[in-house]
C-alpha cells in the first residue's frame, strides 16, 4: 500500500538521481533519512557497486534495455530469464537449431530418427557391402542373416531397399483413406467405432440387433431367455409327441412317467397343453350328444 501511495515521489527521486543529485541533498529536500532514500533508489533499480557513484542496473539479457525491479535481480522479468537460459542451450545435433530443454540433444523426434538413420547407414556401410556381395553370389537371405547376426528382414532391406509408398489404408468398412501413421489401422476414431460395431455378432435369437460385446451371443437378457425357452421346447418336442401318442393308445400315465423319466403330474400338464379342440363349444356338444347326459 505504501508503494502505491508514494509512487510519484519515488519516481521523482529516481529522476533526481539520474540528474546526478546527491543522496543527502535529495533526503534534505523530501525530509527523509538518507537510508530511506537509498532503499527507494535500490527499489527503483539504482545500485552503488563503486561506492557512492550512482549506476542504474539493467537487465542482463543481451538486447534488453529495461531496468531491473530490484537491486538483487539480474533480469527485468521472467520472460527475459527464460530467454537467457535458452541462450545457453546447445544446438540440435541434426539441424543445428536450438533445443527446447537443456538435457535434450535433438529439437524434435523427426530429427532424432533422421540422425539415427544417417549414423547407422554410415556405421553399417561396410557390413551392407558384404551383405550385397553375398546376396549377389546367390546365398539365401536366412544364411546371410545368421552369418552377420541380424534379422532376415534387415538383409531384405539392404538388398532390395525399404518398401516405398508403404501406406496402409483404413480397415473400417467402406473407408479407403490412408491412415495418418503406418502402424495405425484406422484413419479416425469414427472408423474405429464403425469397425467395432461391425465385429459384434448379431443376436442369436434372430431379433435383428447386435450383441453388446464381441464375445456375447445375445443383445440382452430377454433374448437370452426366449432363446433358451425355444431350445428347450425343441428338445422336448419328440418327448411330448411320444407322450401324446402313448396317451392316445390308452397307456396309463404312471407307466408313461416311468418310461420317460418324469413325474406323473408333469405328464398330465403336457397332455393338457397339447390338447386342441377342432370345433367350437356349441358344435362340440351337438356332435357328441352323450356328453350332455
Amino acid at each position: 500500500m505504501g508503494r502505491r501511495r508514494y509512487a510519484a515521489r519515488d519516481a521523482e527521486i529516481s529522476r533526481a538521481i539520474s540528474r546526478g543529485q546527491s543522496i543527502r541533498s535529495i533526503a534534505a529536500d523530501y525530509g527523509l533519512a538518507a537510508s530511506t532514500v537509498y532503499c527507494i533508489a535500490r527499489r527503483e533499480g539504482w545500485t552503488w557497486p563503486r561506492g557512492k557513484t550512482q549506476i542504474p542496473r539493467f537487465c542482463d539479457l543481451p538486447g534488453c534495455t529495461n531496468k531491473v525491479p530490484r537491486a538483487s535481480n539480474r533480469y527485468c522479468s521472467h520472460t527475459c530469464f527464460v530467454a537467457s537460459r535458452r541462450l545457453h542451450f546447445h544446438q540440435c545435433a541434426n539441424c543445428q537449431k536450438p533445443v527446447k530443454r537443456g538435457s535434450a540433444k535433438f529439437c524434435s523426434r523427426a530429427c532424432y530418427h533422421d540422425y539415427a538413420r544417417k549414423y547407422w547407414s554410415a556405421a553399417n556401410g561396410e557390413r551392407n557391402g558384404r551383405i550385397a556381395r553375398d546376396a549377389a553370389s546367390g546365398a539365401p537371405h536366412s544364411r546371410i542373416a545368421s552369418c552377420h547376426g541380424i534379422h532376415p528382414r534387415t538383409v531384405y532391406n539392404v538388398v532390395l531397399g525399404p518398401v516405398q509408398n508403404d501406406e496402409r489404408s483404413c480397415q473400417a468398412p467402406g473407408c479407403n483413406l490412408p491412415t495418418p501413421r503406418r502402424h495405425r489401422r484406422f484413419c479416425s476414431r469414427a472408423c474405429l467405432q464403425a469397425w467395432n460395431e461391425q465385429q459384434r455378432p448379431y443376436c442369436l435369437n434372430s431379433c435383428g440387433a447386435r450383441a453388446r460385446r464381441r464375445s456375447d451371443l445375445f443383445c440382452g437378457p430377454l433374448c437370452r431367455t426366449v432363446y433358451a425357452i425355444r431350445q428347450a421346447h425343441a428338445r422336448n418336442q419328440v418327448r411330448d409327441d411320444w407322450i401324446v401318442l402313448a396317451a392316445m393308445l390308452r397307456i396309463p400315465h404312471s407307466e408313461i412317467a416311468d418310461r420317460v423319466g418324469i413325474s406323473r403330474g408333469y405328464v398330465t400338464i403336457i397332455l393338457r397343453r397339447r390338447r386342441r379342440r377342432l370345433l367350437a363349444a356349441g358344435h362340440y356338444r351337438s356332435c357328441f350328444p352323450d356328453d350332455t347326459q
